[in-house]
């Protein structure tokens, strides 16, 4: 009898402390709390320049050499990414380009996550924020932006 009550004070003392445990509380965001200028600083851990697609024989490379998002306070986002190709030619040396293309669209923020729409594509993509940073993932890699 006395292990069964000592078992029952346990569990009553279980249940008022898990009763008192508050749940973290999710701040949700807004467009001044996402608004600056984020820098890519990592692809799939790796430092840049990184390879985000490796050409074989006569296909191409492609290196991401930088790529600064910009976000501002009233909805809207650009985004500027410097890539290097390189494409192989038959006999001879490899031609390289350096290529600059400037992105931009609108945004909208729902809790801790932001959806990036492309003005000129009509695409978009989520993101979820984790202080002043953050991942986006295309499915095949996996990028981090930070302040």
């Amino acid at each position: 009898m006395r292990h069964f009550r000592l078992a029952v004070s346990l569990i009553a003392i279980a249940v008022v402390s898990t009763a008192c445990i508050e749940e973290p509380t999710v701040v949700s965001l807004t467009n001044a709390d996402v608004a600056g200028s984020y820098s890519l600083r990592a692809v799939n851990g790796g430092a840049l320049p990184a390879i985000i697609q490796q050409g074989i024989g006569t296909q191409q490379k492609i290196e991401i050499l930088s790529d600064q998002i910009t976000v501002g306070a009233d909805g809207s986002w650009s985004g500027v990414e410097s890539t290097r190709i390189t494409t192989p030619v038959a006999n001879g040396t490899p031609t390289v380009e350096t290529k600059v293309t400037n992105t931009g669209g609108t945004y909208t923020v729902s809790g801790r996550s932001v959806y990036f729409k492309d003005a000129a594509a009509g695409s978009g993509f989520a993101v979820t924020f984790s202080g002043d940073a953050f991942l986006l993932t295309d499915g095949v890699s996996t990028y981090l932006y930070s302040k």
